[in-house]
């Protein structure tokens, strides 16, 4: 598994999520954001179910090709499923 880090073009981080190689494809050829449930041992597309679709402009990887950042157009300006524009908004004190 690859740890997908999703960025939206405003340069927020909004959300991690894992995937593999087949899901990096998948997202470069149809354009939205795919990753790979662990639990359901499936393929997902980000708003599948809740419509907030992300729109990959750009997919980049880092130097080790050992972790990826999807930039994204959020689509409604939601991404968590908590109704947040961020999974990221718990602070660690």
């Amino acid at each position: 598994m690859i740890p997908i880090i999703v960025q939206n073009i405003k340069k927020d981080i909004i959300m991690q999520a894992w995937g593999n190689i087949k899901c990096i494809k998948k997202t470069n050829k149809f354009g939205y954001s795919y990753f790979f449930s662990r639990k359901r041992s499936n393929f997902w597309i980000k708003g599948e179910i809740s419509t907030n679709f992300q729109i990959v402009k750009k997919i980049l990887y880092d130097c080790d090709n050992d972790c990826y950042l999807y930039i994204v157009d959020q689509v409604n300006k939601i991404c968590c499923h908590k109704k947040k524009k961020s999974c990221f908004f718990n602070e660690y004190k």
